[in-house]
């Protein structure tokens, strides 16, 4: 009996030993998968003022449905803007299954499995006359995409707008009396903040509208739905400025493409504004809307000239 409850006190202590040093491990949040071509071998300073930016105690991080845009939604899509042809379905190697429509001159596609749509309505022609005033060019851009591009339950915010002349060679930005047509992006917003991505200079969404206020293009990054949703700690002011060592570079100035470019180039980045945006990776293999601190800044470069710096840093405190 004795030695029964020996054996019974001995097990009950290893076990207890045993939970106290095997507590389930909390389940590590993978970081946001920020990309940049140039490695961060250069100083960042911080120039940001604390009161230029509200930093809450904790974000929801989002879940994304791994559904793709539904044969419905498009259908739905193509009807809005006046396509009567059923679409061409291509297989893509990186984005699945492609639809396509065209009649006339005008096209669409769409790529369901990444909720990416681009509308073209090409013209040869300049089109004559003057363009509206800016109010009305960004609420015809906003009525179009509300009532025609875009999926059920998105909702977005302007960004900016640029007049844009055609040249031989490319596009160049002008004043609205020069112009052929008006670019205006916006950016789709998540809990009051924008959503962006990889393709930091373009935005998510962008419209393209002549003087007429006939729609050029259209291109929309659309999000997918949001699942579920978990509340994560926000680094502090102090801990944003301590981790800026962590930054990703995501643009350089105007035209330069950082995949040809070097970090020898950049001597030091100073940065002097911050916000925060949801990151929304582009490949399929993240589901996460995760927090980021957006940084805005200037690169001195080792030539001794400034130009403008973008960067993203992760905001879920370590």
């Amino acid at each position: 009996m004795v030695l029964g409850s020996f054996i019974l006190l001995s097990l009950g202590s290893i076990f207890y030993i045993y939970a106290a040093t095997h507590k389930p491990s909390t389940p590590i949040l993978p970081a946001p998968p920020l990309k940049s071509p140039i490695k961060t071998e250069f100083a960042i300073e911080s120039t940001i003022s604390i009161e230029s930016i509200d930093i809450p105690e904790t974000l929801a991080i989002y879940t994304l449905s791994p559904e793709p845009l539904s044969a419905t939604q498009m259908a739905n899509i193509a009807r809005k803007l006046e396509f009567s042809s059923q679409p061409l379905q291509l297989e893509d190697a990186n984005y699945g299954t492609v639809y396509y429509w065209q009649q006339s001159a005008k096209s669409l596609r769409i790529l369901p499995k990444n909720w990416l749509l681009d509308y073209q309505f090409p013209t040869d022609e300049t089109v004559g006359g003057s363009f509206p005033d800016d109010e009305t060019i960004l609420q015809v851009a906003q009525l179009f995409l509300e009532t025609t591009f875009l999926p059920e339950g998105s909702a977005v915010k302007y960004k900016a707008h640029n007049f844009v002349r055609l040249t031989p060679e490319s596009e160049i930005i002008v004043p609205k009396t020069e112009a052929d047509f008006v670019d205006v992006k916006f950016v789709e917003v998540v809990s009051g903040y924008p959503v962006v991505n990889e393709t930091a200079q373009i935005g998510t969404i962008d419209i393209k509208m002549a003087k007429d206020k006939t729609i050029l293009s259209a291109y929309l990054d659309a999000l997918p739905k949001t699942l579920t949703q978990k509340n994560v700690k926000i680094k502090s002011f102090a801990e944003l400025v301590a981790s800026l060592a962590n930054s990703k570079l995501m643009s350089l100035g105007e035209g330069i493409d950082l995949k040809s470019y070097s970090a020898k180039n950049i001597k030091n980045v100073v940065v002097d504004r911050a916000k925060i945006a949801y990151y929304k990776a582009a490949t399929q293999d993240s589901l996460l809307l995760q927090p980021i601190f957006v940084l805005e800044g200037s690169a001195q470069m080792a030539d001794g000239n400034k130009t403008s710096a973008l960067l993203y840093l992760p905001a879920v405190k370590d």
